[in-house]
């Protein structure tokens, strides 16, 4: 993903089929997967973000709602959290007019972390 995901000219690139794919099966498979791999798909979730958010892939954020309204797994709100960690860290640098996309995200994402950490405590 890190090295074919970006269209070029000059290389392989991974065909939007089978891109859909890996977008819609994403969280589910960080959600699934063991500490070694689940850091190797934070790496491949940066490239993704960095080319497709939210544009290409605006139904993460349904994706990571819906797992930390819904799954009270320790794992599945690791696995949101690192995904989220990695579209945050697209706009790190950005102008703050640049940030439209992050911005309607944590309008919504936010108030359900406040809440769902309140539970904890």
């Amino acid at each position: 993903v890190t090295k074919h995901w970006k269209v070029r000219e000059d290389c392989f690139t991974i065909n939007d089929g089978d891109k859909n794919t890996i977008r819609q099966n994403f969280l589910e498979c960080v959600v699934k997967s063991n500490d070694m791999i689940r850091k190797q798909l934070c790496v491949c979730a940066q490239t993704i973000a960095r080319e497709d958010y939210p544009f290409n892939w605006p139904g993460i954020m349904d994706q990571i709602l819906q797992t930390l309204s819904t799954d009270s797994a320790a794992n599945s709100w690791l696995a949101s959290l690192l995904v989220l960690h990695q579209i945050v860290k697209k706009y790190e640098y950005k102008k703050l007019e640049d940030r439209d996309g992050l911005n309607k995200a944590m309008v919504v994402v936010l108030p359900i972390l406040f809440e769902r950490l309140a539970q904890l405590h």
